[in-house]
């Protein structure tokens, strides 16, 4: 596959393109063991009875409790208001999709 859709990249595609198939790989790589993490998170989430756990390889597995997110439209005091003037700085992020 030779579809390179991007502008200036014509001395570099080959080079992209091997480099984009490696990147692809581990990523599918790291959704199977991330599925398998969350697979082996929850086993021992129920062996732990809902203690605190440890082992002598200093592995540690406890609960806590994390505040929830601010529901913005529930508060009525900021209906109208724009909150553009509020926002920190954009920063640049790059996203990688596999379309297959």
């Amino acid at each position: 596959m030779n579809s390179v859709l991007f502008k200036g990249l014509t001395k570099k595609e080959g080079q992209w393109s091997t480099v984009a198939a490696e990147l692809r790989e581990m990523r599918l790589t790291l959704r199977a063991m991330k599925k398998i993490e969350e697979e082996k998170t929850a086993e021992l989430k129920e062996l732990s009875e809902g203690v605190g756990c440890y082992d002598e390889n200093g592995m540690v597995f406890k609960p806590f409790m994390r505040k929830g997110t601010i529901d913005y439209d529930l508060i009525k005091q900021l209906e109208g208001l724009d909150l553009e003037p509020f926002r920190k700085e954009s920063t640049e992020q790059w996203k990688l999709d596999l379309l297959k």
